[in-house]
């Protein structure tokens, strides 16, 4: 796999149901915002969870059935190493 972290790390934003922003007693509310801006950017769709210390509840996580196959389906990305029958794992 010659795709970069941060490839993978676009990757799993794009493709994301939930993103949860972690340490956010840590920025201020203008450079939360511009955070949350971006990443809406990237995916609207994605519910943002903020938290500080990683505090949530499972319930905020746990039996929301965010996922939509045809939602999943309409990305360009959507199975292409399937397509091309081929994966490579991101680690060793």
């Amino acid at each position: 796999d010659e795709r970069t972290v941060s490839h993978l790390l676009c990757d799993q934003l794009e493709f994301a149901d939930v993103l949860v922003l972690n340490k956010v007693d840590l920025v201020s509310e203008t450079q939360l915002g511009e955070v949350e801006a971006l990443v809406k950017k990237v995916n609207q769709r994605a519910e943002v969870i903020r938290t500080d210390h990683s505090r949530l509840t499972p319930a905020s996580l746990l039996e929301k059935a965010r996922f939509d196959l045809r939602k999943a389906e309409e990305h360009p990305d959507w199975l292409k190493e399937a397509r091309e029958n081929e994966h490579t794992p991101e680690t060793i």
